[in-house]
């Protein structure tokens, strides 16, 4: 029952982000003689950025660097990063996350038109978050507080991966201790086809080798 209390205030709270209150702070977003209005409380950390050279790129005040490529290029990034501050909101995400988390940062990443309506990412748009530590990696995460494995990789502390359809939201998240190996897009297919594969090499090897043996003797 706590769960669907939390969940609907967070539904309320992301609703009043992007509905036209004007009595609310909002930012204005330029593109070329058209601009995108942002609605948003004064407890919200919302970022926004036009392309350069065919990239999003921004950087929150925590120094987060977070890029997204995509084939998009006449739209506003937004990136709204829910904090502490967003208490009902904060502590939903809070009760989705794994015990082994230790820290986590939320954001909700998508697009606005030149007409202010929201565009979700597609599959074909890469997002790079910056990490500080290794222990850090990233989750999907959906309305209904599942959470969601994403295929990413890490290079010079900076994680990739592609936009999902199923995660409404990306969470930053950093473990106690280790944290699994990072995510390359190889599906559970995959791995059974390998261990098949392994499998029967194994088999030929052991059989090959009684056949020797038997030989010698």
């Amino acid at each position: 029952m706590k769960r669907i209390v939390s969940f609907v205030a967070v539904v309320l709270i992301f609703f009043s982000c992007y509905v036209n209150c004007y009595a609310a702070e909002y930012e204005e977003t330029y593109m070329g003689n058209v601009y995108a209005k942002i609605n948003y409380s004064s407890d919200s950390k919302v970022y926004t950025a036009t392309p350069i050279r065919g990239q999003y790129a921004l950087t929150t005040d925590d120094g987060i660097q977070i890029t997204v490529d995509s084939n998009n290029l006449d739209l506003v990034l937004v990136v709204h990063q829910i904090t502490e501050k967003e208490k009902e909101a904060y502590e939903w995400f809070k009760s989705c996350m794994p015990q082994s988390v230790i820290r986590f940062i939320p954001y909700d990443i998508y697009f606005l038109n030149a007409s202010g309506d929201r565009i979700e990412l597609s599959s074909e748009d890469a997002i790079t978050i910056s990490i500080y530590k290794s222990t850090q990696y990233v989750v999907g995460l959906s309305c209904d507080g599942n959470l969601i494995d994403i295929s990413y990789s890490i290079n010079n502390y900076n994680v990739t991966f592609k936009a999902s359809s199923s995660s409404n939201y990306y969470v930053l998240c950093e473990a106690l201790g280790s944290v699994k190996s990072p995510q390359t897009g190889i599906t559970s297919d995959s791995y059974l086809l390998i261990m098949l594969f392994m499998s029967l090499l194994n088999l030929l090897l052991v059989t090959r080798r009684r056949q020797l043996h038997k030989v010698k003797a």
